[in-house]
């Protein structure tokens, strides 16, 4: 299976338009913190929350990577 790199997470994040202010990669996938101005769509992680500040935490699982449903083939 291809790995998936923080890069590859930027860019995709990058290419829906989101602002990020941080990524973390750990042993589930990777996460985001996503700036206030711009809204995560939901349909395009395996999770998203809203922070109190109004920032959104967003996470793309290890097993969502190919998952064309949630991320159109943007790693394949």
């Amino acid at each position: 299976m291809k790995t998936i790199t923080t890069e590859m997470f930027f860019d995709y994040l990058e290419s829906l338009d989101l602002f990020r202010w941080k990524i973390v990669e750990n042993e589930n996938g990777m996460e985001a913190i996503i700036g206030q101005g711009t809204k995560p769509n939901l349909e395009n992680f395996t999770q998203v929350q809203r922070q109190k500040d109004g920032t959104f935490w967003v996470r793309l699982s290890n097993s969502d990577y190919f998952n064309n449903s949630i991320t159109k083939g943007f790693f394949n």
